[in-house]
């Protein structure tokens, strides 16, 4: 597998100079990647001379009006891979996912020399909120609602007031294929596309912008653009044999269904305009229409209004006004119907990944692989998000059904996969930014300590100075792992009334495991039997998270001063991130979170980047020795031939490591990694 070079610096650090003509160019060809086969056009421009080249293999039977005006010369396809592969610098939109490996494909001797530069990625990064700016010249009827954010060059196109046509709805209106073959048609468009791809980069390039996240974010992209080829090995006959599993426990549960909600006759009043004998209607006099209505347990509003039946009082509503019900506020209700239904979410979920929805596994998988699709720069905050299928929904192991499910993506016979996490890499984030204001003290903390335990106290759980001491008072194993979802939860944005939930999490969890109700009575009293109120409301829950919070930011001054400082910076509408990008903020109590999942997600992009270009340096080839076959979040999978596992997994860690110095990090980053044969044992 060949890919395009993205190292923009020398070994001393230095930026590689271009040497040669930088050309901006387009493709067209025959198909999507995994299809193409020929190449029908080529298209570019010399930045330096301003000379347009339009290359095609049909000169002798079509003659270029644009080259008798003067406008471009007309070359042949293979000339035009001969001069790009020479070229300085080449310069296109989305040409690190297609153009080249495209190119590639039909002619495998061609390996450009120059440096890469992807206006796709670069569109990502700099613009990133393209859409508010869409949106406002939507409703003034000037940009059309399906193209709002987006990235494309049609989008572009229209920005730059460069419109680039609809070649694809032209010929398909006059029943033809766009890419089967070559028109002359085509070759205007790609001609066109070269001059918006232009403009774009006109605009890029008055950015100024921070070169070192420029270099990251085209590294990154081309090692997931060979991520997404080479895909993640997946056990179809373990799916199909789950799916079985699954439908099974679908019919079973629909049995217990009808019996719980058995189906109920519905009167309808109706005045009859003609006499019936059969049903006993008589004309003009009032009777009812019955009709025997079946419980849908797909239907939300007929769930909602059964459990009303139970005496359920909603407190979530949906948009629209009808009750919000789903697998956790099911799950969460008394009666044992609810339960079932809380099940039977989750199964349909389970089912709907695996088999039956638009981007289940089943459906998408290729000889064996699932080639999922990665926007590398899809989240404002630099994080990748994730499609066809989205495999950073793949439950979680400790998830119900998750091992099964985890099980199936796989390594071939011979390899081993190789999984690499950041270790508490939100937490390391924090201290590293915290460290200005507590001089490192929170970081050593959690490299030393027991953070969550010093939290515990912060959150005023247990009085001041408490030692932890879980075989004496259980309940402190509940404190913390409240604390340890607090923390996270704060720092992500979670609002007072999740905050609270937390606590009445807690107290249910002590009444459930026989401890006591001592937190039921000291957060929510209530002049009862109990003396206590189980079912908190959401003022009551607010009211307990907004105490917390000011315990915690109280007994945690650093904390406190860095989200001050935050919130002060972002009132200029954006941060700056650890590689120089600008991250916009759309609220300032988001701004502490985007700070510290932008810290995590370069963390996380720049460790891929280190550990492809070590393995690669130790002579290993990607698809031959090694592959990466998912980058989710703060963890790395690796598919390694078996002899050389351990070494992946040792160079991934350290990659992780070497991020401390190259982004001059407060407090060091860390990872851990293991060895398997799918996902369920290496995560």
């Amino acid at each position: 597998m060949i890919s395009p070079p993205f190292i923009w610096r020398n070994p001393d650090g230095s930026p590689v100079a271009i040497s040669g003509p930088r050309y901006n160019f387009d493709i067209e060809t025959n198909g999507l990647l995994d299809a193409t086969d020929r190449i029908h056009s080529i298209c570019m421009e010399d930045l330096d001379t301003g000379v347009i080249y339009s290359a095609h293999d049909h000169a002798d039977t079509w003659k270029n009006p644009n080259e008798a005006a003067g406008i471009v010369i007309t070359i042949t396809i293979e000339q035009a891979v001969c001069v790009l592969m020479e070229a300085g610098e080449l310069i296109g939109h989305n040409i690190i996912k297609f153009d080249i490996p495209a190119i590639q494909k039909v002619f495998p001797w061609f390996k450009p020399k120059g440096r890469i530069t992807d206006t796709l990625v670069l569109s990502r990064l700099i613009f990133p909120n393209l859409g508010d700016w869409d949106a406002k010249q939507s409703r003034k009827g000037k940009f059309p609602g399906k193209l709002i954010g987006s990235h494309g060059l049609e989008a572009w196109g229209l920005r730059l007031g460069e419109w680039k046509g609809d070649y694809s709805k032209m010929m398909e209106e006059q029943g033809l294929d766009p890419w089967a073959h070559w028109s002359p048609e085509m070759q205007t468009y790609c001609e066109q596309d070269i001059r918006v791809t232009g403009g774009l980069l006109q605009r890029i390039e008055a950015k100024r912008y921070a070169p070192q996240s420029i270099e990251l974010e085209h590294a990154f992209a081309t090692i997931i653009a060979m991520q997404e080829r080479y895909g993640f090995g997946f056990d179809e006959e373990g799916a199909a044999r789950l799916y079985s599993t699954l439908i099974a426990k679908r019919q079973e549960i629909a049995e217990k269904l009808k019996v719980s909600f058995p189906p109920i006759t519905v009167r309808t009043p109706y005045v009859p305009k003609v006499n019936n004998k059969t049903k006993g209607w008589v004309k003009g006099v009032p009777t009812f229409k019955e009709k025997v209505v079946e419980f849908n347990p797909s239907s939300r509003q007929m769930i909602a209004q059964r459990l009303k039946d139970f005496g359920w009082e909603p407190e979530e509503f949906t948009p629209n006004g009808q009750p919000k019900v789903d697998e956790t506020i099911l799950s969460k209700l008394p009666w044992p119907e609810a339960k079932v239904l809380a099940h039977h979410f989750l199964i349909e979920k389970r089912i709907g990944q695996l088999a039956e929805g638009d981007q289940a596994w089943l459906r998408l998988v290729r000889k064996g692989r699932i080639h999922g699709g990665v926007n590398t720069n899809g989240a404002v905050t630099g994080r990748c998000t994730h499609s066809r299928p989205n495999v950073a929904q793949v439950p979680s192991v400790g998830a119900p059904y998750g091992e099964d499910c985890r099980a199936l993506f796989c390594v071939a016979k011979g390899r081993k996969l190789v999984g690499a996490d950041l270790s508490g890499l939100e937490l390391r984030c924090l201290a590293h930014f915290m460290a200005r204001y507590d001089d490192g003290e929170y970081g050593r903390m959690l490299l030393e300590g027991d953070i969550h335990w010093v939290n515990v106290l912060a959150l005023g759980f247990v009085p001041a100075g408490t030692e932890r001491d879980e075989e004496r008072f259980p309940i402190h194993k509940l404190f913390r792992g409240g604390a340890k979802t607090f923390i996270y939860g704060f720092l992500y944005g979670a609002g007072d009334a999740k905050a609270g939930s937390i606590v009445a999490d807690i107290a249910m969890r002590e009444v459930r495991d026989g401890l006591g109700c001592s937190v039921y009575k000291r957060y929510f009293p209530a002049k009862n039997e109990l003396g206590y109120n189980p079912s908190p409301s959401e003022d009551d829950l607010k009211r307990v998270g907004k105490r917390l919070k000011k315990s915690f930011l109280d007994k945690t001054p650093a904390i406190a001063k860095l989200r001050e400082a935050v919130k002060k910076a972002a009132e200029r509408g954006y941060l700056i991130g650890l590689d120089g990008r600008k991250l916009h903020i759309r609220s300032p109590h988001a701004a502490l979170n985007t700070l510290l999942q932008s810290a995590g997600a370069l963390i996380a992009k720049q460790a891929t980047v280190f550990a492809y270009l070590e393995l690669s340096r130790r002579g290993y080839q990607f698809e031959r020795d090694f592959a990466i076959v998912a980058h989710v979040h703060d963890e790395l999978q690796v598919d390694a031939r078996e002899p050389i596992a351990t070494e992946v997994g040792e160079v991934l860690v350290q990659s992780m490591r070497d991020c401390t110095a190259h982004f001059k990090f407060r407090c060091p980053i860390d990872g851990e990694f293991k060895i398997g044969n799918n996902w369920k044992e290496t995560h």
